[in-house]
């Protein structure tokens, strides 16, 4: 069992790292910018205006979140990018030198032309528009030519670039402001030089690099030690169980999920062993008495049960009884009072006041589940009753009840492990309609809330999450099918 076991862990290392490649490339292909939904603005001081406050807390935020990295291991680029264009932000700024390294080709000039604009641009800020109040015309030039460089930053067009200058040019000449000019000059000579020196072939001769630290290192293993994660910084990696920090809250991931995870295991493990033990002894019973009364009546009632949509019964019992004009027996939603348990309640009071609020929403999650694991112990509890053994069994007068438990049900217990399988992956899923509707803060009702704020890191989390327990719901449902049938032979497994 040891070597079938240690076969299929090392049959899931590659299943893990495609789950967690796939949550990778879904968190960076998400909308919005993460550093835009992290960063808090400040009231400005001085000269300082509130943007700029906000982009040097994106820059922050940009190493926190190790965005300042490079994707991944391994980057194809062409020889005429360099290898630190993913460190440029704002995202419109890298997207500029994008497009001017696809039209030149050489990028020590693109950067000296991108340098110079924001030398101009600087410079042109330093300059205190009160040296102006008493000439409104010098102070709205001043603004039009901070205008002027900004709006280089997304030009890209020559002709578009060309006015620019020219605009510039005469708004610097025209107001006289000297101390301007050799930036502006600066400014023209390097974009001359960008177009006359081009080199575009480079962009077709491609280049690899290999980066040891990237995004997707780190965030598997933190930005610490990969191994141990000592010196950790700002995140530990998701093998480490840090997903990072939620856009909503504030708080890491996990502190978060931990409360909904509790809810949904409960439901998921309460409900399990309800629907055992009703639907053992409705299979075992309808296969026993086939073809009478018992076996038709529960046969219909399982098959109604089971083509009734869970949203459908959902509503419909909320309508009759927990409706006050009607039946309010139960709570419509909710997993506690409003109020709490209260601080001198009982582990046994507790219990006792959250029963009812778990009634109605056990009933919707396990009526499908009683439906279909009853019918499945049922086939094949008819199949094993029909096999020589029962009937040699029954030859020797064993009496019916050993018949049924001790052989018949013994070797179709196979459904019921696949089911159990399902517990782990159930606990952090959880039920996304019934938790919706009945408003329990289990998983599903978290998935719904993070994916309708778009809290991107809570639905990776989730979705990681998930992918790792159904691989070890599919491991201990291996494992107890081996155990259980004699026939599943782990020798034939490994080999």
């Amino acid at each position: 069992m040891t070597g079938y076991i240690i076969k299929r862990l090392l049959f899931f290392i590659p299943t893990l790292l495609i789950i967690s490649l796939m949550a990778f490339i879904i968190s960076l292909m998400a909308p919005g910018d993460p550093a835009e939904r992290n960063v808090q603005t400040q009231t400005g001081s001085g000269y300082v205006s509130i943007s700029e406050q906000r982009l040097v807390q994106k820059k922050i935020w940009r190493k926190k979140l190790g965005l300042d990295l490079p994707v991944f291991y391994i980057s194809i680029q062409s020889f005429a990018s360099p290898d630190t264009l993913h460190r440029v932000y704002p995202e419109g700024d890298r997207k500029l030198l994008e497009r001017l390294i696809r039209m030149y080709g050489n990028w020590p000039e693109i950067s000296r032309y991108f340098q110079s604009i924001r030398s101009l641009e600087t410079a042109s800020t330093t300059i205190s528009p009160h040296a102006y109040n008493s000439s409104p015309e010098k102070a709205g030039a001043l603004n039009e030519i901070k205008f002027a460089c900004l709006t280089l930053f997304s030009a890209h067009n020559p002709g578009q670039v060309t006015t620019r200058l020219n605009q510039l040019q005469k708004l610097i000449t025209e107001n006289d402001f000297m101390a301007l000019m050799p930036y502006m000059n600066n400014l023209r000579g390097s974009y001359n030089t960008m177009k006359s020196a081009r080199t575009v072939y480079k962009n077709y001769i491609p280049s690899v690099s290999f980066n040891s630290r990237n995004q997707f290192h780190r965030w598997i293993f933190g930005d610490g030690n990969w191994l141990t994660g000592k010196d950790a910084v700002f995140s530990r990696g998701i093998i480490r169980g840090d997903f990072g920090t939620s856009y909503i809250t504030g708080l890491p991931v996990m502190q978060e999920l931990v409360p909904s995870i509790k809810w949904s295991l409960l439901f998921a493990a309460v409900g399990i062993v309800i629907a055992y033990f009703i639907s053992i002894p409705v299979g075992i019973f309808s296969a026993a008495s086939i073809g009478g009364a018992f076996d038709r009546i529960s046969n219909g009632v399982l098959l109604m049960l089971y083509s009734m949509p869970v949203f459908w019964v959902a509503t419909l019992l909320l309508l009759m009884f927990a409706n006050p004009s009607v039946l309010q027996i139960f709570p419509a939603s909710g997993v506690m009072p409003v109020t709490g348990y209260g601080r001198d309640a009982s582990p046994l009071q507790i219990i006792m006041i959250t029963i009812p609020y778990m009634i109605l929403p056990l009933f919707c999650m396990i009526y499908g589940v009683v439906a279909y694991l009853s019918r499945s112990v049922r086939i094949s509890m008819i199949g094993e009753l029909n096999l020589d053994y029962i009937k040699t069994a029954r030859a020797k007068g064993l009496p019916e009840k050993a018949v049924l438990m001790d052989h018949a049900f013994k070797n179709s217990r196979l459904p019921l492990i696949t089911l159990l399988a399902n517990v782990l992956p159930m606990s952090i899923a959880g039920s996304l309609i019934i938790e919706s509707i009945f408003t329990i803060p289990g998983m599903g009702f978290q998935t719904l809330f993070a994916i309708h704020h778009q809290n991107y890191p809570v639905v990776i989390a989730i979705f990681t999450l998930t992918g790792f327990m159904s691989l070890t719901g599919y491991l201990l449902a291996d494992i107890l099918y081996a155990w259980t049938d004699p026939r599943i032979s782990f020798r034939k497994a490994i080999g």
